[in-house]
């Protein structure tokens, strides 16, 4: 007598959904989607490639997680009736060597939109999946990246890089996935914990600290 191979559920997902860029108006707030065996053993197969090539991430275009404003079958979500599912474009299944997420664009907005980044230990678990480890790769450096944004206020961005060029390039990725426009500007690049100072919270030009009625906050000295 043979036995019938037991069949597992697909996993089901009901996540928070952030907007990126400041400037965002995001409706999103969650977003819903299920995964089979198949799909996760993609999934998967795609993070062990990404560890093997050394990616950041790989991508595909993956229709399979619909957005809302809230969760589906709650009276809120009733109350909205069709205007509870926000309707997206051109969404992605994202991929890293430790992770999964979905990001997409809001059809009418045009903002950029992406879920919480989720699990693929559990996601393995859950169809009883073995996944090797991936071998610990070497700490990198930690680096303060500063600059300021096209408005003048500035950032300080976190990053890991061999090098300190390299970590303006990490910081100016992050900087263009989160919606920057391209006009930010980069000053240093200082090793991570080194203390320093910003003059305030956004750029101060030189006839703003010589302005009589500024001496005393800069202490402008009357000669040197």
């Amino acid at each position: 007598m043979t036995s019938t191979p037991k069949t597992i559920a697909p996993k089901r997902y009901c996540v928070d959904v952030t907007g990126n860029g400041e400037s965002s108006t995001t409706t999103a707030t969650l977003a819903e989607f299920s995964l089979d065996e198949a799909v996760a053993r993609d999934i998967l197969k795609l993070s062990a490639m990404a560890r093997e090539l050394k990616l950041s991430r790989l991508e595909r275009f993956d229709n399979s997680a619909t957005f809302h404003r809230e969760v589906p079958g709650t009276p809120e979500a009733v109350a909205l009736g069709e205007e509870n599912d926000v309707p997206v474009d051109c969404t992605s299944l994202v991929v890293t060597g430790t992770d999964f997420y979905f990001r997409s664009y809001e059809k009418h907005s045009g903002n950029p939109i992406s879920c919480a980044h989720e699990s693929l230990s559990e996601l393995a678990s859950h169809f009883g999946i073995d996944v090797i480890a991936p071998a610990e790769a070497p700490e990198l450096p930690k680096w303060h990246v500063l600059g300021a944004h096209e408005n003048g206020n500035f950032f300080d961005i976190h990053v890991e890089s061999p090098e300190s060029f390299a970590a303006i390039g990490v910081a100016a990725k992050m900087l263009e996935e989160a919606g920057d426009e391209g006009d930010a500007q980069f000053f240093a690049v200082i090793p991570f914990g080194t203390k320093y100072e910003f003059p305030g919270d956004s750029v101060v030009d030189l006839s703003t600290v010589l302005d009589p009625e500024q001496k005393d906050v800069y202490s402008v000295p009357d000669s040197i």
